[in-house]
């Protein structure tokens, strides 16, 4: 009877933890893991399911919007990239924006967090919250937007969700970092996009780093593969403007200056006179240098735009030896006179040869 008695008080204990369990599944909110950052749910179907289901190839637009509601664009034309703010456009850094482009086509949702839209400021993927990444692969529309929240703890990823629609899924690349940096940090500190071969023309200035002019413009066209003084078709220092087209086409600034009323008048000049130009693919780029300011030179742009760089930037402007960027060749013989004075030459030498020879001939008969 003992024994009977334990199996009665067994059996009701088993039946209750069966009816505790299946009642936990039973009201268990479906894929609720707010809070939880690294861990909850999984992606529907096993494997983790792509966010941007587009080739990098095909993607030619991307607009970042703020939580603060300011908003840029980053545009592919032909085979470079540029980012544009209120109508004006700018090359874009290659750096950063390969490194947004590279993450969007294998961005995975490892797991989904939540569907409950209250449970969106936790992953701070309210509308007032979360960056805004519209994707573009050719059209007018985007292919898809993403609202982007904060990153995982571990930095590696981070939580977002479909514009319009409420589920929150970790994401398997951190776009918050990527988003985060400003408009300015997507511009390139490298004005120009040209190839320094495919330069025609080079006019330059001697100029101090105030700006002041040390003498007269020098201009150089290249002939084929050679630079020629422009004025009369003699050769140019070779090295040193190619050297100079070259590190013209690769100049970098330190910053940006998009509001010239900061600076002072003598640092800013914009009817200054171009020191460098350059002519290549059809375009032109120049070169002027305004004045100093705390260490730094203030230059601007064919189109206007003000930077500033330090002097090593500009050393092989600043540094060049005018005197020896042109140089004259001796004047080549005509190629008809120069037949003539060889073939006297040659008719000299032939007489010479003879009468040596005939002198010989006449000692050996005596």
């Amino acid at each position: 009877m003992a024994a009977s008695g334990k199996t009665n008080l067994t059996t009701p204990i088993i039946i209750l933890v069966v009816l505790v369990v299946a009642a936990w599944f039973a009201f268990k909110p479906s894929g609720d893991n707010a809070g939880t950052g690294e861990g909850g749910g999984t992606a529907s179907g096993g494997d983790s399911a792509l966010l941007v289901d587009v080739d990098r190839d095909t993607i030619n637009r991307l607009d970042i919007t703020k939580p603060d509601g300011d908003s840029f664009s980053l545009l592919k034309q032909d085979d470079s990239w540029f980012a544009l703010i209120d109508g004006e456009q700018y090359l874009a850094d290659d750096m950063r924006t390969s490194t947004l482009l590279d993450m969007l086509p294998e961005l995975k949702q490892e797991a989904m967090m939540s569907d409950k839209p209250e449970h969106h400021p936790t992953f701070e993927l309210n509308d007032d919250q979360a960056y805004k990444l519209s994707v573009y692969a050719g059209g007018s529309d985007p292919k898809l937007t993403l609202l982007v929240g904060k990153s995982t703890e571990n930095m590696k990823g981070c939580f977002v969700r479909m514009a319009g629609e409420d589920p929150v899924y970790r994401a398997s690349a951190n776009l918050r970092t990527s988003l985060g940096y400003s408009f300015s940090d997507y511009r390139s500190k490298q004005l120009w996009a040209y190839d320094p071969l495919l330069a025609t023309s080079v006019t330059i200035t001697p100029v101090t780093e105030d700006g002041e002019f040390t003498g007269e413009p020098i201009s150089f066209t290249k002939d084929g593969e050679l630079w020629k003084l422009a004025a009369d078709g003699s050769n140019g220092n070779q090295n040193d403007l190619k050297e100079i087209v070259e590190k013209f086409a690769a100049l970098r600034i330190q910053s940006f200056v998009d509001d010239t009323s900061e600076l002072p008048l003598e640092q800013y000049n914009p009817e200054a006179t171009p020191c460098l130009v350059v002519e290549a693919n059809g375009k032109s780029y120049s070169l002027s240098i305004d004045g100093r300011e705390e260490g730094n030179i203030v230059i601007s742009d064919t189109d206007g735009r003000v930077y500033k760089t330090n002097r090593s930037n500009l050393g092989f402007l600043l540094e060049q030896d005018f005197s020896q960027l042109s140089f004259y060749e001796e004047p080549v013989a005509d190629e008809a006179a120069e037949g003539d004075v060889l073939g006297e030459d040659a008719s000299s030498d032939d007489a010479a040869a003879g009468d040596a020879a005939g002198d010989g001939e006449a000692a050996a008969g005596e």
